[in-house]
């Protein structure tokens, strides 16, 4: 369900009251706090811990410094903690939440449109290690997930875009109104019909999940660019004009380029997504020295196993498979292309 900020702070302080914690505590990040949580009337006089935005705090160092605030704040079984802010917050939060004193209950209030659409849904969290994204995480549902479309207008456009990302990643695997959602474009921060998108993306990946949790099967589905997507944003973690939804969209053509390369996808779907990602993102480039580090990044990726590299590829709109066996030398190659065009 979709919030107003006003249902936001009705539906908030029901759900504390209801639970009766012994003890809130609010993980949020520097710019979640400054624009968003000023805004959430029960949280303001609750001990907060904050941490980096954006991927600077999913790390075992910001985890463990989460750790001491809460052994310092004496949060315990039945105390609750709440995180306000995009994906990487949730994640961070969730990562520790479900793994002191072996799990604490959390609450999700997300404030981007990625977070919204993807992180907060499907019980998956985790940091980075050795430069490798989400490789150290559990699975936990948060108890409670607070959507309010609202925080879309505190967004710059970049933070949108990536968002737009997954969205667009939804609607190819759907391949009927959520695909259309993405032909007509991207809407303006303030346009009322968010709320209706959201919801409809939400419910889309809460299917999948619901089938199969633990990502065994179809789940794999959701994997589609991020393979190269997360090996990218290993790369450019430094680069400020460079989120983790552009990795995914330049993720998403990239192994569209690797499907058309093995015949699963022809020339008229590539010409398809190409039309909306020149329209929508930006192009990532690296240098040709660089390929190797990509290479050991997407390597590294923990959907491989013993047979290989594992990926996600389209067939067409709507029928996409997962678990495809892809030799590196084919990922380089195209790499490689990727740069040269």
């Amino acid at each position: 369900m979709m919030l107003s900020l006003e249902d936001l702070n009705i539906n908030l302080a029901n759900y504390i009251t209801s639970k009766t914690p012994d003890h809130v505590v609010v993980v949020t990040s520097k710019l979640a706090r400054q624009f968003c949580l000023n805004k959430i009337n029960d949280l303001t006089n609750c001990d907060i811990i904050e941490v980096e935005n954006g991927e600077a705090c999913k790390t075992l160092q910001s985890a463990a410094f989460v750790w001491e605030k809460l052994l310092e704040y004496k949060v315990n079984r039945k105390s609750m903690i709440i995180a306000v802010g995009g994906g990487s917050v949730l994640d961070l939060a969730g990562f520790c939440a479900s793994t002191f004193m072996r799990g604490i209950p959390i609450m999700y209030i997300p404030t981007t449109l990625l977070s919204m659409v993807d992180s907060a849904e499907g019980g998956k969290t985790g940091i980075n290690f050795k430069g490798v994204k989400n490789i150290i995480g559990t699975f936990q549902q948060a108890d409670i997930i607070l959507n309010c479309p609202t925080f879309i207008q505190t967004l710059p456009q970049l933070e949108i875009l990536s968002g737009w990302a997954e969205m667009m990643k939804h609607g190819i695997l759907e391949g009927h109104s959520l695909w259309k959602t993405i032909q007509n474009g991207i809407l303006d921060a303030s346009d009322p019909n968010w709320n209706q998108l959201i919801e409809q993306n939400i419910q889309f990946k809460q299917k999948i999940v619901q089938s199969d949790f633990k990502e065994a099967g179809p789940r794999k589905l959701l994997n589609f660019g991020h393979t190269v997507g997360h090996a990218l944003e290993a790369l450019k973690l430094n680069d400020p004009e460079i989120n983790h939804g552009i990795c995914v969209a330049n993720g998403i053509m990239i192994e569209s380029l690797i499907a058309f390369e093995i015949h699963l996808c022809n020339t008229e779907f590539l010409n398809e997504i190409n039309s909306i990602f020149n329209r929508d993102f930006p192009k990532i480039t690296y240098d040709k020295s660089e390929i190797p580090q990509l290479r050991e990044f997407i390597k590294a990726d923990k959907k491989n196993d013993i047979e290989g590299i594992k990926c996600t590829l389209p067939n067409r709109i709507g029928d996409v498979e997962y678990d495809v066996i892809v030799p590196i030398e084919l990922i380089e190659k195209v790499l490689l292309n990727w740069i040269s065009v």
